[in-house]
């Protein structure tokens, strides 16, 4: 879930989102962010494409995954802990398609 933060402040710094320890507050922005991009302009597709992308994966692993640990309603198996190490490195690789860090 560090790793998972450290890619969040990264997007966060790309659209000009203040740090904030809510997860929560970072996800509502970054959608207001996808929201006002011109779907009409194709440079513009693109980084719709990519914000959108990683908002969705960025979504997944904090409603199925670090919400219930961070609020002591389940644990994982091994077997978990791989797919949920799986789908930050999906999100971490998306992010590296346009941050350098």
């Amino acid at each position: 879930m560090r790793a998972t933060e450290v890619g969040l402040k990264a997007i966060s710094q790309m659209i000009g989102v203040p740090y904030a320890p809510s997860w929560e507050s970072h996800l509502k922005q970054l959608q207001s962010h996808i929201d006002s991009i011109d779907k009409s302009d194709a440079a513009q597709r693109e980084d719709r494409m990519f914000y959108s992308e990683a908002a969705a994966q960025f979504g997944a692993i904090k409603d199925a995954w670090r919400n219930p640990v961070m609020h002591t309603v389940s644990r994982h198996s091994t077997e978990s802990a791989t797919e949920i190490f799986d789908a930050v490195r999906m999100f971490m690789r998306t992010l590296a398609k346009k941050i350098r860090e």
